[in-house]
């Protein structure tokens, strides 16, 4: 078992597009910095060719983040109509989790060769 701490930063963007037209209709820039998270890795080999494993991460605190949202509502769609900007958006809800397995066809010292699924 291993416990840990981390900062999470990131971007995200979201565009939608007109169905019919494929024409760009909105854009949405998500950016967010020092957000606190808690980090956990739990392995478990129950066999000595099988090994499991869960790792996962959530935020810990709320942290800070920035929206800027763009439309376009006119028909030519070449230049955003709305745009709204929202710098003190918080991160409320963050979390990753993996589990994988892996059975080991060979395990040496210096070399290991294993499948693996998760």
């Amino acid at each position: 078992m291993s416990l840990g701490v981390g900062l999470l930063n990131g971007q995200a963007r979201e565009k939608v597009y007109d169905a019919e037209s494929g024409q760009k209709i909105s854009q949405l820039n998500w950016s967010m910095k020092q957000v606190p998270t808690l980090h956990l890795d739990l392995k478990y080999r129950p066999l000595s060719w099988l090994s499991l494993d869960l790792t996962g991460w959530t935020r810990v605190a709320r942290g800070d983040g920035h929206i800027r949202d763009y439309g376009w509502a006119d028909q030519d769609r070449v230049n955003w109509g709305h745009y709204s900007d929202h710098p003190d958006t918080r991160v409320t809800k963050a979390w990753q989790a993996d589990f994988a397995g892996t059975a080991w066809a060979l395990k040496r010292d210096d070399l290991a060769l294993g499948v693996m699924l998760g």
